[in-house]
């Protein structure tokens, strides 16, 4: 009988799943360069911002203070953002959260993450047709 997983409940689940899921994308071969390279990600730095993002989405925390988009449109104005990289992105997001946990958060951070990639896909192809 499979184990049961728990659902993410806290800060410390969010923690969980970003930790594990930046260690597998900055070792892909196509989307590892944007955090490897053209941006060199300070970790202790980015993931309790992010951790702050998701908190605030999933749990109403309101202590998310910034511009996700703001932030990428820098990073495509340094290298193009291509849709198959949000594809790409969001294949791990999925798989790192199905991984980890199971329930109703696990299912909105996975839902509320295609809908982040999907918005970005559309406002990026919007600002690259006209580069």
């Amino acid at each position: 009988m499979a184990e049961e997983m728990n659902d993410i409940q806290n800060r410390s689940d969010i923690l969980n799943v970003l930790h594990a899921f930046y260690l597998e994308v900055q070792k892909d071969p196509e989307i590892g360069v944007f955090f490897t390279e053209i941006v060199r990600v300070d970790w202790d730095h980015h993931i309790p911002k992010i951790a702050d993002f998701w908190e605030s989405l999933l749990f109403a925390s309101h202590n998310y203070n910034g511009n996700v988009m703001e932030k990428h449109l820098h990073l495509n104005a340094k290298k193009t953002i291509r849709p198959k990289d949000l594809e790409i992105w969001f294949a791990y997001w999925e798989r790192t959260i199905r991984k980890l946990y199971s329930g109703a958060k696990a299912e909105e951070m996975i839902s509320r993450g295609k809908s982040i990639a999907q918005i970005m896909t559309i406002k990026l192809e919007a600002i690259n047709s006209n580069k």
